[in-house]
């Protein structure tokens, strides 16, 4: 319990700023696009970083690849430092309040990290990750699968229920052959294509492949 609230409690003030200023920019965007032209951006510029809040927060909510969660973070990072650059710029009185909205997103960032280590073999006790080594946070290292989404039986914390068999990797194939079986299984289950075709691809970035 004490880890989830480590986690959501940051995390949710995170989201409630970025989730609630984007929904403000498209429903009141005359008043948006001024507050943009007052920190020295053009009005336009709202539309990108309303839709990139929206993003960011889906990603980090929603059980998708390991990466996507990195980019979103990356792209939260982006924005609040850009945010931070104007507002001191333009209204230098407010500007060491922005760094409030930094430290949130680096607790967050190291609540994500932390969450992360959790599940790998370096931190793996009883204590760790809320019920046991690896309960359901981390993706598989192979086809980045999130383990919340695996019901499986994993003897290795390290890869999901379908890449291990008796605790070991068991595909013997390339990466790509593994690409493609993991594409075809994931169309089998119901994924959409362009989906299961986007998730086939970043597993070339997943850690088993970077031996």
């Amino acid at each position: 319990m004490k880890a989830k609230l480590l986690y959501w409690i940051p995390h949710t003030l995170l989201l409630l700023v970025m989730v609630g200023s984007a929904i403000m920019y498209f429903t009141d965007v005359a008043a948006a696009g001024k507050a943009f032209n007052d920190l020295g951006y053009p009005s336009y510029v709202l539309y990108f970083n309303g839709i990139a809040k929206l993003l960011g927060a889906a990603a980090i909510v929603l059980p998708v690849s390991y990466w996507m969660k990195e980019w979103a973070y990356a792209g939260y990072l982006f924005i609040i430092l850009l945010a931070l650059q104007a507002v001191w710029i333009t209204m230098p009185a407010n500007g060491p309040f922005m760094l409030i909205f930094v430290a949130l997103w680096a607790v967050c960032y190291w609540q994500f990290k932390a969450q992360d280590y959790c599940c790998t073999e370096e931190c793996c006790d009883e204590n760790c990750c809320e019920g046991g080594c690896c309960s359901e946070s981390g993706n598989c290292k192979a086809c980045l699968m999130p383990f919340a989404a695996d019901d499986g039986e994993r003897k290795n914390p390290e890869y999901c229920s379908y890449c291990q068999k008796d605790g070991k990797f068991a595909f013997t194939g390339t990466r790509k052959e593994f690409q493609k079986m993991c594409y075809e299984q994931m169309v089998k289950h119901g994924t959409p294509k362009l989906q299961a075709k986007y998730y086939a691809f970043m597993i070339r970035f997943a850690p088993e492949w970077k031996k």
